[in-house]
């Protein structure tokens, strides 16, 4: 399987028939001093939870990103980019926010902007709207507005400076992208400076003291990075979970039946669809794995895509069938588990309800466009229509 093959459209819109293949024939696949591609389960389990398996890359490969300034500076802050003992300060700082507990008292809020969402959608679309643009997009910014504790108002402000950070973030963005999203840094910057956060918010956290080890850039940054924060990622779910519910409506008959059946619809998506396709980490030390040896100084590519379909922990993975009872890694796994996965399965969940409490049900008025993209399965467009 050659690099192209990787970098193809055809690939990056439905990559399971190749990842199928490279699991079997070539699990760790070593090309020259390029990334090391990892598919089998029991290997990226492994090295998602190794510590010699490292988040933050040497400076001289943050060249792989192919910027410099603000957007470069935040990134190298970001929690999502840090290792212990930075990591454990920040993560200590902001999970109370996003646990169980905390994100369960927001189900509320949650629900009914997901009802306002359709709702305003069908009206400006006289009953066909596109479930991307017109609902899934905004859902998690507004979302994230309430867990940091900003007025969902604000997010009319704050949504240019998102969608040029968003625009950057995308491996074929132009030059002129980056200059776009470090103006949106650092005009995002200026705006946590002059915020005063609602108390209890996870924004007033990041206006306390700071912790051992960390700068107030480094509180700013970061208070800058939870507005966007698996938002995108969300989007993809929220698209993925309505996209196979028009496909296989039947699936809502469970949720109608018990309001459980919902976290066990997303979670089948999130298993099949895998929003994430692969986690990237910088092996610091050759590590063993079931399947082989990665090698050390290594950028290791890890695919959470083909390791959620791999028939040694999934049967028959390729079939869509909620309630199984075999673990995903599509938040991955380790120190570095998504923080957000209480609020991601609300979002989505909240969406499977809605679905299965209308009382005139939604149809596909379209075929599904995915976006490319080498890390996110994610659509750019779902158009549906009121039945």
């Amino acid at each position: 399987m050659t690099g192209e093959q990787l970098d193809d459209p055809d690939f990056l819109a439905e990559p399971y028939p190749l990842l199928a293949a490279l699991r079997e024939s070539e699990p760790i696949r070593v090309r020259g001093r390029g990334p090391v591609l990892v598919t089998r389960h029991a290997d990226v389990r492994l090295l998602l939870r190794d510590t010699r398996s490292a988040n933050e890359f040497p400076a001289h490969r943050y060249a792989l990103a192919g910027r410099a300034g603000a957007s470069a500076q935040a990134f190298a802050r970001a929690l999502v980019s840090r290792d212990p003992p930075a990591h454990t300060a920040l993560r200590r700082l902001v999970a109370p926010y996003y646990s169980r507990a905390a994100v369960a008292g927001l189900s509320d809020d949650v629900r009914e902007l997901v009802d306002r969402q359709f709702a305003r959608a069908e009206r400006a679309g006289g009953g066909s709207f596109d479930v991307v643009a017109d609902v899934a997009h905004d859902l998690p910014y507004l979302v994230n507005c309430r867990i940091l504790g900003v007025p969902t108002a604000a997010y009319e402000t704050l949504r240019p400076w998102m969608a040029a950070i968003e625009q950057a973030a995308r491996p074929s963005s132009p030059r002129s992208a980056r200059a776009g999203s470090d103006a949106a840094i650092e005009a995002f910057r200026g705006y946590v400076d002059r915020l005063s956060p609602v108390p209890g918010g996870a924004l007033a956290a990041c206006g306390a003291a700071v912790p051992h080890g960390l700068t107030r850039d480094d509180l700013r940054d970061n208070a800058v990075g939870l507005f966007p924060a698996g938002a995108e990622e969300t989007t993809a779910l929220i698209a993925a979970l309505v996209r196979s519910v028009l496909r296989e409506p039947h699936r809502l008959d469970a949720v109608r039946a018990d309001g459980d059946a919902a976290i066990a619809l997303v979670d089948e998506v999130l298993r099949r669809e895998s929003p994430i396709k692969s986690a990237n980490r910088w092996i610091t030390a050759e590590i063993e794995t079931p399947s082989g040896v990665v090698p050390a100084n290594r950028m290791a590519v890890l695919s959470l895509a083909s390791a959620n379909r791999d028939p040694r922990v999934h049967d028959q993975p390729d079939r869509f069938r909620p309630g199984r009872s075999e673990a995903h890694l599509a938040f991955g796994a380790g120190r570095h588990r998504c923080l957000g996965v209480h609020l991601a399965r609300l979002q989505a969940g909240a969406v499977a309800e809605h679905l299965a409490g209308r009382t005139r049900a939604l149809v596909a008025a379209g075929p599904a466009v995915h976006r490319p993209s080498a890390e996110l399965r994610i659509l750019a467009s779902l158009p549906v229509r009121v039945s």
